[in-house]
Protein backbone atom coordinates (compact mmCIF):
# COMPACT_ATOMS: atom_id res chain seq x y z
CA UNK A 1 0.00 0.00 0.00
CA UNK A 2 1.70 3.25 -1.28
CA UNK A 3 1.93 6.09 1.55
CA UNK A 4 2.38 9.81 0.39
CA UNK A 5 5.43 11.65 1.80
CA UNK A 6 2.98 14.11 3.77
CA UNK A 7 1.27 10.70 5.38
CA UNK A 8 5.01 9.79 6.47
CA UNK A 9 6.26 12.77 7.54
CA UNK A 10 2.59 12.67 9.52
CA UNK A 11 4.07 9.34 11.14
CA UNK A 12 7.05 10.85 11.75
CA UNK A 13 6.11 13.53 14.15
CA UNK A 14 3.94 11.42 16.16
CA UNK A 15 6.30 8.72 16.62
CA UNK A 16 8.89 11.60 17.68
CA UNK A 17 6.56 13.43 20.00
CA UNK A 18 4.57 10.13 21.69
CA UNK A 19 8.33 8.41 22.69
CA UNK A 20 9.58 11.14 24.08
CA UNK A 21 7.40 14.22 25.43
CA UNK A 22 4.20 12.39 26.03
CA UNK A 23 5.63 9.43 27.29
CA UNK A 24 8.09 10.98 29.32
CA UNK A 25 5.03 13.19 31.41
CA UNK A 26 3.09 10.36 31.22
CA UNK A 27 5.30 8.33 33.10
CA UNK A 28 6.50 10.88 35.43
CA UNK A 29 3.12 10.94 36.66
CA UNK A 30 2.84 7.66 36.76
CA UNK A 31 6.35 7.78 39.32
CA UNK A 32 4.48 10.40 41.49
CA UNK A 33 1.74 8.38 42.05
CA UNK A 34 4.23 5.59 42.95
CA UNK A 35 6.09 7.13 45.21
CA UNK A 36 2.95 8.37 47.45
CA UNK A 37 1.66 4.76 47.61
CA UNK A 38 5.48 3.26 48.29
CA UNK A 39 5.46 5.79 50.88
CA UNK A 40 2.20 4.12 51.84
CA UNK A 41 3.35 0.88 52.22
CA UNK A 42 6.94 1.70 53.41
CA UNK A 43 4.93 3.56 56.71
CA UNK A 44 2.47 0.51 56.79
CA UNK A 45 5.87 -2.35 56.85
CA UNK A 46 7.23 -0.07 59.67
CA UNK A 47 4.49 0.15 61.80
CA UNK A 48 5.10 -1.39 65.51
CA UNK A 49 1.48 -1.09 66.59
CA UNK A 50 1.01 -2.98 63.58
CA UNK A 51 0.69 -7.09 64.89
CA UNK A 52 -0.89 -8.60 61.89
CA UNK A 53 1.91 -10.47 60.07
CA UNK A 54 -0.06 -11.69 56.89
CA UNK A 55 -0.77 -8.10 56.84
CA UNK A 56 2.75 -7.13 56.35
CA UNK A 57 3.51 -9.83 54.31
CA UNK A 58 0.83 -8.41 51.58
CA UNK A 59 1.49 -5.28 52.25
CA UNK A 60 5.29 -6.05 51.64
CA UNK A 61 4.47 -8.30 48.56
CA UNK A 62 2.20 -5.26 47.07
CA UNK A 63 5.12 -3.17 46.86
CA UNK A 64 7.67 -5.41 45.45
CA UNK A 65 4.84 -6.30 42.82
CA UNK A 66 3.87 -2.68 41.95
CA UNK A 67 7.85 -2.03 41.70
CA UNK A 68 7.84 -5.04 39.02
CA UNK A 69 5.60 -3.04 36.99
CA UNK A 70 7.15 0.47 37.29
CA UNK A 71 10.64 -1.07 36.06
CA UNK A 72 8.66 -2.89 33.42
CA UNK A 73 7.16 0.61 32.30
CA UNK A 74 10.23 2.11 32.88
CA UNK A 75 12.60 -0.26 30.71
CA UNK A 76 9.24 0.39 27.69
CA UNK A 77 10.14 4.37 27.84
CA UNK A 78 14.30 3.50 27.38
CA UNK A 79 13.43 1.53 24.76
CA UNK A 80 11.29 3.90 22.92
CA UNK A 81 13.31 6.71 23.70
CA UNK A 82 16.63 5.07 22.50
CA UNK A 83 14.51 4.77 19.42
CA UNK A 84 13.81 8.08 18.77
CA UNK A 85 17.54 9.28 19.38
CA UNK A 86 18.72 5.83 17.17
CA UNK A 87 15.87 6.68 14.08
CA UNK A 88 15.52 10.33 14.44
CA UNK A 89 19.40 11.49 15.51
CA UNK A 90 21.72 9.27 15.21
CA UNK A 91 20.30 7.93 11.09
CA UNK A 92 18.38 10.91 10.05
CA UNK A 93 20.05 10.17 7.08
CA UNK A 94 18.40 6.90 6.18
CA UNK A 95 16.68 6.34 2.88
CA UNK A 96 13.05 7.68 4.28
CA UNK A 97 14.24 9.18 6.93
CA UNK A 98 14.21 8.34 10.26
CA UNK A 99 10.84 6.63 10.99
CA UNK A 100 11.73 4.35 8.58
CA UNK A 101 15.12 3.41 9.89
CA UNK A 102 12.89 2.84 12.84
CA UNK A 103 10.53 0.85 11.12
CA UNK A 104 12.67 -1.33 9.26
CA UNK A 105 16.06 -1.34 11.32
CA UNK A 106 15.73 -0.18 15.04
CA UNK A 107 12.11 -2.82 15.54
CA UNK A 108 14.70 -5.55 14.81
CA UNK A 109 17.68 -4.95 17.39
CA UNK A 110 17.65 -6.57 20.37
CA UNK A 111 17.08 -3.97 22.35
CA UNK A 112 13.88 -4.01 20.63
CA UNK A 113 13.47 -7.49 21.48
CA UNK A 114 13.75 -7.14 24.79
CA UNK A 115 10.98 -4.20 24.54
CA UNK A 116 8.51 -6.51 23.05
CA UNK A 117 8.86 -9.00 26.28
CA UNK A 118 8.77 -6.43 28.89
CA UNK A 119 5.52 -4.90 26.99
CA UNK A 120 4.09 -8.34 27.06
CA UNK A 121 4.97 -8.99 30.58
CA UNK A 122 3.80 -5.35 31.47
CA UNK A 123 0.35 -6.65 30.29
CA UNK A 124 0.28 -9.84 31.67
CA UNK A 125 0.87 -8.32 35.08
CA UNK A 126 -1.88 -5.62 35.28
CA UNK A 127 -4.52 -7.75 33.52
CA UNK A 128 -3.44 -10.50 36.03
CA UNK A 129 -3.89 -7.72 38.96
CA UNK A 130 -7.40 -7.05 37.42
CA UNK A 131 -8.67 -10.90 37.03
CA UNK A 132 -7.55 -11.43 40.74
CA UNK A 133 -9.58 -8.06 42.12
CA UNK A 134 -12.44 -9.92 40.13
CA UNK A 135 -12.00 -13.48 42.13
CA UNK A 136 -11.16 -11.72 45.24
CA UNK A 137 -15.04 -10.16 44.94
CA UNK A 138 -17.13 -13.36 44.18
CA UNK A 139 -15.24 -15.95 45.69
CA UNK A 140 -17.60 -16.46 48.34
CA UNK A 141 -20.03 -17.28 45.20
CA UNK A 142 -20.86 -20.42 43.97
CA UNK A 143 -20.25 -18.67 40.64
CA UNK A 144 -16.84 -17.48 40.88
CA UNK A 145 -15.06 -19.94 38.64
CA UNK A 146 -17.77 -19.35 35.56
CA UNK A 147 -17.15 -15.43 36.61
CA UNK A 148 -13.41 -15.31 35.62
CA UNK A 149 -12.76 -18.18 33.46
CA UNK A 150 -13.47 -15.85 30.55
CA UNK A 151 -11.01 -13.24 31.92
CA UNK A 152 -8.52 -16.05 32.02
CA UNK A 153 -9.30 -17.14 28.33
CA UNK A 154 -8.81 -13.60 27.30
CA UNK A 155 -5.38 -12.73 28.85
CA UNK A 156 -3.97 -15.59 26.91
CA UNK A 157 -5.08 -15.13 23.78
CA UNK A 158 -4.11 -11.62 24.35
CA UNK A 159 -0.67 -12.56 25.18
CA UNK A 160 -0.88 -15.71 22.09
CA UNK A 161 -1.97 -12.32 19.90
CA UNK A 162 1.26 -9.52 21.61
CA UNK A 163 3.33 -12.75 20.73
CA UNK A 164 2.39 -13.01 17.25
CA UNK A 165 2.47 -9.31 16.73
CA UNK A 166 6.17 -9.49 18.31
CA UNK A 167 7.16 -12.19 15.60
CA UNK A 168 5.53 -10.43 13.04
CA UNK A 169 7.19 -7.42 13.82
CA UNK A 170 10.50 -8.76 13.20
CA UNK A 171 9.86 -10.87 10.31
CA UNK A 172 8.40 -7.77 8.80
CA UNK A 173 8.79 -7.03 4.97
CA UNK A 174 7.28 -4.66 2.37
CA UNK A 175 4.13 -6.69 1.72
CA UNK A 176 0.53 -5.60 1.98
CA UNK A 177 -0.17 -8.63 3.15
CA UNK A 178 1.70 -8.45 6.40
CA UNK A 179 0.80 -5.07 7.06
CA UNK A 180 -3.13 -6.07 6.84
CA UNK A 181 -2.15 -9.21 9.16
CA UNK A 182 -0.33 -6.54 11.22
CA UNK A 183 -3.37 -4.71 11.69
CA UNK A 184 -5.61 -7.31 12.23
CA UNK A 185 -3.65 -8.98 14.91
CA UNK A 186 -3.19 -5.48 16.93
CA UNK A 187 -7.27 -5.00 16.26
CA UNK A 188 -7.66 -7.97 17.97
CA UNK A 189 -5.07 -7.98 20.80
CA UNK A 190 -6.93 -4.69 21.27
CA UNK A 191 -10.45 -6.17 21.36
CA UNK A 192 -9.07 -8.93 24.03
CA UNK A 193 -7.77 -6.49 26.34
CA UNK A 194 -10.76 -3.90 26.01
CA UNK A 195 -13.11 -7.08 26.93
CA UNK A 196 -11.11 -8.37 29.97
CA UNK A 197 -10.94 -4.50 31.15
CA UNK A 198 -15.22 -4.13 30.65
CA UNK A 199 -15.46 -7.93 31.87
CA UNK A 200 -13.73 -7.16 35.00
CA UNK A 201 -14.95 -3.72 36.08
CA UNK A 202 -19.13 -5.12 35.34
CA UNK A 203 -18.34 -8.14 36.91
CA UNK A 204 -17.46 -6.15 40.16
CA UNK A 205 -19.57 -3.59 39.62
CA UNK A 206 -22.17 -6.14 39.29
CA UNK A 207 -21.12 -8.23 42.51
CA UNK A 208 -21.38 -4.75 44.33
CA UNK A 209 -24.59 -4.04 43.35
CA UNK A 210 -25.93 -7.63 44.32
CA UNK A 211 -24.66 -7.18 48.10
CA UNK A 212 -26.09 -3.61 48.07
CA UNK A 213 -29.53 -4.75 47.71
CA UNK A 214 -28.77 -7.94 49.93
CA UNK A 215 -27.85 -5.79 52.53
CA UNK A 216 -30.85 -3.14 51.96
CA UNK A 217 -33.05 -6.31 52.09
CA UNK A 218 -31.95 -7.47 55.50
CA UNK A 219 -31.53 -3.82 57.44
CA UNK A 220 -32.58 -1.12 55.41
CA UNK A 221 -31.47 1.75 54.20
CA UNK A 222 -28.03 2.82 56.44
CA UNK A 223 -25.06 5.00 56.06
CA UNK A 224 -23.35 1.32 55.77
CA UNK A 225 -24.62 1.01 52.57
CA UNK A 226 -22.58 3.65 51.29
CA UNK A 227 -19.61 2.14 51.29
CA UNK A 228 -20.31 -0.15 48.21
CA UNK A 229 -21.23 3.32 46.14
CA UNK A 230 -17.46 4.74 47.48
CA UNK A 231 -16.07 1.12 45.94
CA UNK A 232 -17.83 2.01 42.70
CA UNK A 233 -16.82 4.86 41.93
CA UNK A 234 -13.28 4.16 42.79
CA UNK A 235 -13.54 1.72 40.03
CA UNK A 236 -15.06 3.65 37.25
CA UNK A 237 -12.79 6.40 37.87
CA UNK A 238 -9.89 4.64 37.89
CA UNK A 239 -10.30 2.08 34.89
CA UNK A 240 -12.95 4.81 32.86
CA UNK A 241 -10.06 5.85 31.00
CA UNK A 242 -8.32 3.40 30.32
CA UNK A 243 -11.22 1.97 28.60
CA UNK A 244 -11.52 5.11 26.84
CA UNK A 245 -8.20 4.68 25.35
CA UNK A 246 -8.46 1.25 24.41
CA UNK A 247 -11.82 1.74 22.49
CA UNK A 248 -9.74 4.72 20.86
CA UNK A 249 -6.98 2.58 20.26
CA UNK A 250 -9.01 -0.25 18.45
CA UNK A 251 -10.94 2.15 16.34
CA UNK A 252 -8.02 3.82 14.93
CA UNK A 253 -5.76 1.38 14.67
CA UNK A 254 -8.63 -1.20 12.89
CA UNK A 255 -9.20 1.90 10.33
CA UNK A 256 -5.29 2.71 9.60
CA UNK A 257 -5.05 0.26 7.22
CA UNK A 258 -7.98 2.00 4.24
CA UNK A 259 -7.16 5.78 6.02
CA UNK A 260 -3.32 6.07 6.77
CA UNK A 261 -3.45 9.39 8.01
CA UNK A 262 -5.90 7.88 10.68
CA UNK A 263 -3.39 4.86 11.82
CA UNK A 264 -0.64 7.87 12.57
CA UNK A 265 -3.15 8.56 15.37
CA UNK A 266 -3.72 5.12 16.53
CA UNK A 267 0.00 4.78 16.71
CA UNK A 268 -0.13 7.79 19.21
CA UNK A 269 -2.85 5.72 21.80
CA UNK A 270 -1.24 2.12 21.15
CA UNK A 271 1.98 3.70 22.35
CA UNK A 272 0.78 5.86 25.08
CA UNK A 273 -1.83 2.96 26.46
CA UNK A 274 1.20 0.78 29.16
CA UNK A 275 1.11 4.67 30.83
CA UNK A 276 -2.22 5.19 31.00
CA UNK A 277 -3.31 1.54 32.12
CA UNK A 278 -0.30 2.30 34.99
CA UNK A 279 -1.75 5.42 36.48
CA UNK A 280 -4.95 3.61 36.51
CA UNK A 281 -3.48 0.34 38.36
CA UNK A 282 -1.46 2.79 40.66
CA UNK A 283 -4.73 4.89 41.51
CA UNK A 284 -6.21 1.82 42.99
CA UNK A 285 -3.16 1.23 44.41
CA UNK A 286 -3.04 4.12 46.31
CA UNK A 287 -6.73 4.42 47.16
CA UNK A 288 -6.59 1.13 48.67
CA UNK A 289 -3.66 1.35 50.72
CA UNK A 290 -5.49 3.89 52.38
CA UNK A 291 -8.64 1.34 53.58
CA UNK A 292 -11.10 1.97 50.59
CA UNK A 293 -10.45 -1.54 49.06
CA UNK A 294 -12.95 -4.52 48.63
CA UNK A 295 -11.18 -7.38 50.83
CA UNK A 296 -12.03 -10.63 51.54
CA UNK A 297 -14.40 -10.46 54.71
CA UNK A 298 -15.77 -6.88 53.15
CA UNK A 299 -18.68 -8.21 52.57
CA UNK A 300 -19.04 -9.73 56.23
CA UNK A 301 -18.15 -6.71 57.93
CA UNK A 302 -20.49 -4.75 55.79
CA UNK A 303 -23.97 -7.00 56.46
CA UNK A 304 -22.92 -7.50 60.19
CA UNK A 305 -22.47 -3.93 60.84
CA UNK A 306 -18.76 -4.14 61.69
CA UNK A 307 -17.91 -1.93 59.52
CA UNK A 308 -15.79 0.61 60.91
CA UNK A 309 -17.54 3.85 59.68
CA UNK A 310 -16.58 6.48 62.12
CA UNK A 311 -12.75 5.85 60.79
CA UNK A 312 -11.78 8.59 59.45
CA UNK A 313 -9.76 8.51 55.88
CA UNK A 314 -6.42 10.79 55.82
CA UNK A 315 -3.50 10.64 54.67
CA UNK A 316 -1.70 10.07 58.05
CA UNK A 317 -0.42 6.65 56.96
CA UNK A 318 -1.59 4.78 59.99
CA UNK A 319 -4.73 2.88 57.94
CA UNK A 320 -4.35 -0.43 58.07
CA UNK A 321 -4.57 -1.45 54.57
CA UNK A 322 -3.93 -5.26 52.81
CA UNK A 323 -2.72 -6.26 49.63
CA UNK A 324 -4.71 -3.84 47.54
CA UNK A 325 -4.62 -5.18 43.89
CA UNK A 326 -2.51 -8.43 44.38
CA UNK A 327 -3.83 -10.55 47.32
CA UNK A 328 -7.10 -10.54 49.02
CA UNK A 329 -8.40 -6.81 48.11
CA UNK A 330 -10.18 -4.98 45.16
Amino acid sequence: MAVSAAIIALYARFDLVTHTIVEGALYGFAFALYILCARLLYLQLSDKSQDDQQQRKQSLFTLVYMSLVMVMALLGLIVDGRNAQTSYVDHADYPGGGFFYGLNVYARLPICVMGYATSILFEFLIFSVQIWRLWVIWRTSRYSFLIVIVPILSLLAEVGSNVTVSVVTLVREDSDELQRLGYALIFVMQSLMLAIDIIVSLGIIVRIILVRRQHIKVMGQTDVADQYTSIISLLVESFALTSVWMIMTTIFSSLGSVYPVLSAIGSFFLATQPFIQLIAYLLVVYRVSMGRGWKKDTERKLTTLQWNRDEPQTTEFSTRASLPVTQEEA
